[in-house]
């Protein structure tokens, strides 16, 4: 593995957005680092540190992204968040799926129904999310 280089102050541009400490500081070690800060990696930090775990998540980006890193949050994804406590707050924040409609290289390409049926034995749904 290749040490992680620490960010220069200067590159900061969040308020509050500390650089990374540099090996082999103290500040450096951690029981489990976490590579993104998309959902995934934060639902997983946030569980960590609940079950007591020194667990530290690093992402390359200073700040939030230009579009959706999730756009659709699906059943099993909601009994994860179950674990630290988060998923009715997040599911009822959200709307049911209805229909999806897929694109890419700014064609839309079609669409995805059906979600309004269960499909799959779990009390949540489909949802989207605003982020």
């Amino acid at each position: 593995l290749k040490p992680i280089k620490p960010l220069r102050p200067s590159a900061m541009s969040i308020a509050g957005v500390r650089p990374l400490p540099a090996p082999p500081s103290e500040g450096a070690k951690c029981d489990v680092l976490i590579s993104g800060a998309g959902p995934t990696g934060l639902l997983l930090g946030c569980h960590l540190r609940q079950l007591g775990v020194d667990a530290v998540v690093v992402d390359p980006h200073l700040g939030p992204g230009t579009w959706t890193k999730a756009a659709v949050t699906m059943p099993r994804a909601f009994e994860v968040m179950e674990l630290v406590g988060v998923a009715d707050r997040l599911c009822q924040q959200g709307r049911r799926l209805q229909t999806a409609a897929l694109g890419t290289s700014k064609i839309w390409r079609g669409k995805v129904s059906g979600f309004t049926k269960q499909t799959v034995a779990s009390r949540y749904w489909p949802t989207c999310i605003g982020q």
